[in-house]
């Protein structure tokens, strides 16, 4: 309780009492002069040397063909100077055979007329493709599902399901009444029914 009450003993807050403004523009001599001395003992004096886009990143010695750097004087590989008409006349016919041959590996601007234009002659290759792909039903789409499916076949192929397709109506017939069977004319009214269903031509 007691360590509450001293809280009442506080002094009131003076009238017209403000804090003093802080210019926190205002920076102090030393702090400045301690900063400038930091940059110049942590500075490494290199300055950055701005290179165009197009030009020669190293420099390539003609004696030995070794790469170097684009700022170096001599070869480190062989030693040979790198500043002379000969080696200048060599790096510049080696940039330009380079430049040469990235212009010619570069990919031609896209036309959108020209991919329009591709576009269409593929699109008809298609339908050309799946015209001739589909041409037996030329005349046949009036026709039944069998005789579209014979159309389908090779002539070989198209024999033989015909002969087959005969052979089995016969054999059946055969043996339903050769035999007076009632599952033999069961199997030989279905298939004639089968066929006749898949031949009939279809209705307008």
């Amino acid at each position: 309780m007691a360590s509450l009450l001293r809280f009442l003993r506080l002094e009131p807050r003076k009238e017209g009492g403000e804090a003093p403004a802080v210019d926190r523009e205002a920076v102090d001599p030393a702090i400045e002069r301690l900063r400038a001395e930091r940059k110049e003992r942590y500075a490494s004096g290199m300055e950055i040397a701005e290179q165009a886009p197009e030009a020669q990143p190293f420099l390539r010695c003609a004696i030995c063909e070794a790469d170097n750097s684009r700022f170096a004087e001599k070869c480190m590989n062989c030693g040979a100077p790198l500043t002379t008409d000969e080696q200048r006349t060599y790096n510049e016919a080696l940039w330009a055979a380079r430049r040469a041959e990235q212009a010619a590996a570069r990919p031609p601007p896209i036309d959108p007329k020209g991919n329009r234009a591709l576009g269409e002659e593929l699109a008809r290759a298609v339908a050309n493709r799946e015209e001739e792909r589909v041409s037996w039903m030329a005349g046949q789409r009036n026709s039944s599902a069998g005789m579209r499916i014979l159309a389908a076949l090779p002539p070989q192929l198209r024999t033989a399901a015909i002969v087959g397709g005969l052979a089995e109506i016969a054999g059946t017939g055969i043996a339903a009444y050769g035999t007076h069977d009632v599952g033999w004319r069961f199997v030989f009214i279905a298939s004639v029914a089968l066929i006749g269903a898949v031949f009939v031509p279809r209705r307008r």
